[in-house]
């Protein structure tokens, strides 16, 4: 990571290792940091539609500064329109504020809006299913991302905790 930093500060491209450096930290479970590499690109490149959305991602999946998640994702969908990836974490961002079933009707647009729905539309839809209290429902999108190859291993380490309580409690 150190040498990653280094990099970026010495790079004619700063965005392009500030972006690998976030997704690192991301990944490694320092989101906090990963935010902070996220903002370094969008202080460069307002307009960096993957750090828009990482950071929003983030935001939500944290639960921290949920309003500032909301703006965020809403400038990304504003400047691209409403790309599947996209309506995805602007639904996290509403399940995080518990709007559960606005959360849902996004993730359902996602899915309709994707080319080939993957596996993590529909993990996140069974998340604002069973927080419904549609469990019925939510087994059943959930097994379909499970079919499709979703792992615990296989999402964002933020988002395991809630694997875990979906294959016990579906």
């Amino acid at each position: 990571i150190g040498l990653i930093e280094s990099a970026a500060a010495h790079s004619p491209k700063p965005t392009e290792l500030a972006m690998c450096l976030g997704d690192l930290l991301s990944w490694g479970g320092d989101w906090e940091d990963a935010i902070r590499a996220y903002e370094q690109v969008l202080a460069v490149d307002p307009r960096n539609i993957p750090a828009l959305n990482n950071k929003a991602m983030l935001l939500a999946l944290a639960a921290k500064r949920l309003p500032e998640a909301v703006k965020v994702i809403n400038h990304a969908i504003s400047a691209v329109g409403p790309h599947d990836y996209l309506l995805d974490t602007q639904g996290l961002v509403l399940l995080a504020l518990g709007d559960q079933a606005a959360a849902e009707s996004n993730f359902r647009k996602a899915i309709a809006a994707s080319p080939s729905p993957d596996r993590y539309l529909h993990f996140h839809l069974a998340q604002a299913l069973e927080a419904q209290g549609k469990k019925d429902e939510a087994r059943e999108v959930f097994q379909q991302a499970t079919s499709a190859g979703l792992t615990e291993a296989g999402i964002h380490p933020m988002e395991r905790p809630v694997f875990q309580r979906l294959s016990k409690s579906l």
